[in-house]
């Protein structure tokens, strides 16, 4: 469910969380004076770096996420609000259509549609035959046989 940019996101999230710990570790053993102390303020430093960084790629991500999450409910909401408009007539939908928003927007779905069903109609009335089958005369096929 999740795209390709939010995997993106949140691998470098955790990718930085994962640099930000040695350099946390190299901070403790700095303090302690296990290692010299100007390499325990450079861990310190690089953990508080990768873990601002962390932190702001992990909101970008979640803003990615809500974005997507609001694309999602707006297609969802103008289905909705399509399927409440089909039951009404053209001259309304085009009101409807000319006011603009997400009830134009849809309007203006349902009347696409309407329109794309008419042209099918029409595409299909002009290469079929009144009868509906794609043989002019059954009578015809079996005078070609015998011939």
């Amino acid at each position: 469910m999740s795209s390709l940019p939010q995997r993106a996101y949140r691998f470098g999230m955790w990718g930085l969380v994962a640099l930000g710990v040695p350099g946390l570790f190299a901070a403790f053993l700095g303090a302690r004076r296990i290692i010299p102390l100007p390499l325990g303020i450079v861990g310190g430093f690089t953990f508080f770096t990768c873990l601002l960084l962390g932190a702001l790629v992990g909101l970008q991500a979640r803003r990615q996420m809500q974005l997507q999450r609001d694309r999602e409910n707006y297609s969802t909401m103008l289905i909705i609000l399509a399927n409440q408009l089909r039951v009404q007539d053209d001259v309304v939908l085009q009101r409807i259509a000319g006011k603009g928003g997400p009830a134009g927007e849809a309007a203006e779905m349902v009347l696409h549609g309407r329109r794309e069903k008419g042209d099918r109609r029409r595409e299909s009335g002009e290469r079929g035959t009144v009868t509906g089958s794609s043989v002019p005369d059954p009578t015809a096929l079996a005078d070609e046989m015998a011939d």
